[in-house]
């Protein structure tokens, strides 16, 4: 494990973050991180003394972009002794606090350094992190000061900040929607995989909607913090549908309260898939059968639905993926997908 030696931690301020401590309060119990470490270094923190408290968003830190790669990392003494001389622990402690580090670097080059005294589980805050703190970097810097208005904001913006194309809804044990976002909003008003009658959630058939309490009730009963994690398949009215829908629990240490989230892919229109593969070089029926395949249809399926013989469509199919550079249909599907993706973040 590498050891940082840059003093990244040594600046003349230091942020209050509301955000931080809401959400990282199951894991540690201070969070304190270095944002763009090597350029313009700004310090934000959950702590609730030591740092500067400011109405407006801290300086801008480097744009981050691209995939992130998170590295547990160990503290030099000299950090250490910067952040315990920052953030002291409680006076009436003999034993130092145990302090966590990691390093998350974009593809960009951005990266940021990230610690927590008194972490319960690093491998799990790691993985957390790979998922979420694109997103969640985002949302510090430009909320940094502000106070949230109620815990229902803070469990949205964690569980979407780095989803793109995803339905999330916020819901409550009796399955209320307090929050949804443009996304589910869009789902519920199609009524082909869950609605909203009465402010509660339901699904297309009782089955289903009997699945989703009981998986609720369960995340509820769990005397883990952070509940247990559920994935339901929606079939939906029609029978055919094959949907994953995620249920995930955020635990507000203070007050002890709970809530599920819930996630599901949507994935974007057909007509825009073709689209995109006619600006980067397919004619209209490569593009149409190179969208065919990104949603998962076999190539006898495909070829049905694009009223194209079997070998007219594998012909079309072959130099699809001879012009984008790309060895079969998994990474043919995983490109339009991001590009999408990339389009719309």
């Amino acid at each position: 494990m590498s050891t940082i030696e840059g003093r990244y931690f040594n600046a003349s301020g230091m942020f209050g973050c509301k955000l931080l401590q809401d959400l990282f309060d199951s894991f540690a119990e201070i969070i304190t991180v270095s944002l763009d470490c090597d350029h313009g270094r700004q310090i934000i923190t959950s702590a609730n003394a030591g740092m500067s408290r400011n109405d407006s968003a801290i300086p801008s830190a480097r744009l981050a972009v691209g995939p992130l790669t998170v590295t547990p990392i160990d503290l030099s003494a000299i950090e250490l002794a910067t952040l315990r001389s920052r953030i002291p622990d409680p006076p009436e402690l003999q034993k130092p606090l145990n302090w966590h580090a990691f390093k998350c670097r974009f593809e960009s080059g951005a990266t940021d350094i990230l610690v927590f005294r008194e972490l319960e589980d690093p491998d799990e805050a790691g993985a957390f992190l790979g998922r979420v703190w694109p997103g969640l970097r985002h949302a510090c810097v430009n909320t940094c000061g502000h106070a949230s208005p109620d815990i229902s904001n803070d469990a949205l913006l964690w569980m979407i900040s780095q989803k793109v194309n995803a339905a999330i809804l916020v819901l409550d044990q009796r399955c209320k929607v307090l929050r949804a976002n443009a996304a589910a909003d869009d789902l519920l008003a199609e009524r082909q995989l869950l609605r909203n009658t009465g402010g509660r959630l339901v699904c297309a058939t009782r089955k289903e909607t009997i699945a989703l309490q009981a998986a609720i009730d369960e995340s509820y009963a769990s005397v883990e913090k952070r509940g247990v994690e559920f994935v339901l398949i929606l079939r939906g009215k029609s029978g055919t549908a094959h949907v994953p829908m995620s249920l995930s629990t955020y635990f507000q240490v203070k007050s002890g309260e709970r809530l599920i989230l819930a996630m599901l892919p949507r994935p974007p229109a057909h007509e825009r898939i073709e689209e995109l593969a006619r600006n980067i070089g397919l004619t209209p029926s490569e593009a149409r059968v190179a969208a065919l395949i990104r949603e998962g249809h076999s190539n006898r399926e495909a070829a049905e639905i694009a009223g194209l013989k079997i070998e007219t469509f594998n012909t079309y199919a072959k130099r699809a993926l001879s012009k984008m550079n790309v060895k079969g249909r998994a990474e043919m599907a995983q490109m339009l997908t991001w590009q999408v993706a990339l389009e719309r973040s």
